[in-house]
């Protein structure tokens, strides 16, 4: 359905849109779009669509770009990453007095701090605050209610520290619009689009309260004409009645049901899919679509993807489909990341996954983090040759292989002092040994030398990092040790086809500490000093939430996402995974 404020019967906005995109007027209207990648998907549709592919502007926006972008023509503020939020998540943990999780005595795992985070980021997409959580505690059992009150106490710290800093989250970042005054948040939204006059909100299946407030200002906006396809059918409550809300949330703001006439809104899979599906009581199949429609069995995982890509494959050989009119769509895409790599490489068939790589299950970051951890473990054996054998560092003054003969040999698991007095006590004892094989013991003690230099080598490299050091100073040292240990060029030589991954993961990496330590500094300020357990501390934290994407490749390969990803995208071929 068309839901709009305009007092008509009925609307064919792709009739809209395409007229003034075929008389070069694109600056005149505003697409909002659900998701990045529809945001590119449409961008590109537009271009291949304008005459002489000459253009002034394209004005496609999400929600949350939209907002960023009107506030920041008010404002000042810092749009905080997911890395930065779990940094600051925990450090809230760590200053709450907990009830429910009082069994964790040092910190909360990991597991359970992500999904605090998760419910406190969906907390303020939808307007909820810790005051307003707080209230609803009062109604739950002992133990739910111990729970909300820690993830409230939690989120009223977090907010404080936030605040302090300036730094903003999306919900944050959505209330700050929903509190700005009418003319001033039409002023800022003039600001930037001054030639629109119409709106067209495509592909949402939902929107929050702060989401419906913010369109609901776009609306009031004089000489702008909105329009938004909802994707609701009142009549199947089965399919439809978790957006009932939503519904009566936008008809009490005054927008209306108006008739869809686009070709789209035809369709007829679609119209009876949505007015049947879930109603059919007698059991009985529509076959109207029985050719368009398959259903494949596979008894794992493993098979599963095997079965896709032997179809996929028969298509683009036999039919001569082009691979990126296909799509492969999976409800929780982690699940099968690495089987979709393993089969379609093996298949020979081009790809984008989509699924974002988490920066700690890179091997050149783990790589960083297993040197910081050597110090940090008192070079505990283990600590040392996982670093040393990664392949991403430069260790020529370092032999590893003498490293860990050494510590077999004498039996050295931790400390640096025991390295150096078990290698040295060893040394002494051979140069006092009587033996008639003299070659044989100069060649041990040479041996044991070299791993002592090799020793001392390793301590040299971590010496920077064996005392307390400012934020400054911490990382214009991590910087100065990546680069000594030449790990970018080490990344070209020893990636093996991955170098593009794990390029951006450095990159991401460097981005991610110094947004971090930036915040830091500014909550701490610039002459506080820490050790290094802290340092690492923050890092591991935000490594774990921090993601990245390898630059997409477009129109070279078969799609490879999550379910939410291909709202309002269209393809020759859906393979619904899972």
């Amino acid at each position: 359905m068309i839901l709009t404020k305009e007092n008509i019967k009925s609307v064919n906005v792709d009739f809209i849109i395409n007229e003034k995109i075929k008389s070069g007027k694109t600056e005149e209207f505003l697409i909002i779009v659900p998701t990045n990648r529809k945001l590119r998907s449409f961008k590109k549709e537009i271009i291949s669509l304008i005459p002489g592919c000459t253009i002034s502007k394209i004005n496609i926006e999400t929600i949350g770009t939209l907002s960023t972008r009107i506030l920041e023509e008010h404002t000042n503020f810092i749009l905080l990453s997911e890395a930065a939020e779990s940094v600051f998540i925990k450090q809230s943990a760590l200053e709450t007095d907990l009830h429910y999780f009082t069994n964790y005595k040092n910190e909360i795992p990991r597991g359970t701090l992500d999904e605090i985070k998760n419910v406190i980021s969906e907390y303020k997409k939808h307007g909820i605050s810790p005051e307003h959580l707080l209230k609803e505690a009062e109604k739950l059992s002992q133990s739910e209610n111990l729970k909300a009150i820690d993830i409230a106490n939690i989120y009223k710290i977090y907010n404080k520290k936030c605040g302090a800093l300036n730094a903003l989250e999306i919900g944050d970042i959505y209330s700050a619009i929903n509190k700005l005054q009418a003319d001033l948040f039409r002023d800022l939204f003039r600001e930037l689009f001054p030639a629109v006059d119409t709106i067209l909100i495509n592909g949402f299946d939902e929107f929050t309260i702060p989401e419906i407030g913010i369109i609901n200002s776009v609306s009031e906006i004089k000489n702008i004409k909105l329009y938004f396809n909802f994707d609701y059918d009142i009549s199947n409550k089965l399919l439809f009645s978790h957006l009932d809300r939503c519904y009566s949330q936008l008809a009490a703001n005054g927008f209306n049901k108006i008739d869809d006439v686009s070709p789209e809104a035809l369709n007829e899979f679609k119209s009876i899919l949505r007015a049947n599906l879930s109603l059919n009581k007698s059991k009985e199949k529509n076959k109207k679509f029985k050719e368009k429609i398959t259903k494949i069995y596979a008894g794992d995982r493993t098979k599963e993807i095997e079965l896709i890509a032997k179809e996929i494959k028969y298509s683009i050989e036999n039919h001569n489909i082009s691979p990126n009119n296909i799509c492969v769509v999976f409800n929780q895409i982690s699940s099968y990341s690495a089987v979709v790599k393993d089969i379609f490489t093996s298949y020979g068939i081009p790809f984008n996954l989509t699924d974002r790589t988490q920066l700690s299950n890179t091997y050149p970051v783990t790589t960083i983090i297993n040197f910081l951890e050597i110090l940090e473990n008192n070079y505990y054996y283990k600590n040392i040759i996982r670093a040393l054998e990664s392949g991403f560092i430069e260790t020529k003054e370092i032999e590893t292989s003498l490293l860990l003969k050494t510590a077999t040999d004498l039996k050295i698991v931790i400390g640096k002092e025991n390295w150096i007095n078990s290698i040295t006590s060893q040394i002494e004892k051979l140069q006092n040994l009587y033996s008639e094989d003299i070659n044989d013991v100069q060649f041990k003690i040479e041996q044991y030398k070299s791993t002592l230099q090799s020793f001392n080598n390793l301590s040299k490299i971590l010496k920077p990092f064996d005392k307390e050091n400012t934020i400054t100073e911490f990382l214009d040292s991590l910087k100065k040790f990546i680069y000594d240990l030449k790990l970018p060029e080490k990344i070209l030589e020893y990636s093996l086809g991955e170098e593009e991954k794990n390029i951006k993961a450095v990159s991401t990496f460097f981005e991610t500490i110094d947004e971090i330590f930036g915040l830091l500094e500014k909550e701490y300020g610039s002459e506080e000093k820490f050790n290094l357990h802290f340092f690492l501390s923050q890092i591991k934290t935000a490594v774990n939430w921090a993601r990245f994407n390898v630059k997409e490749k477009p129109d070279c390969g078969v799609l490879v996402t999550s379910v939410n990803e291909i709202r309002g995208l269209q393809f020759d071929y859906l393979f619904i995974a899972g």
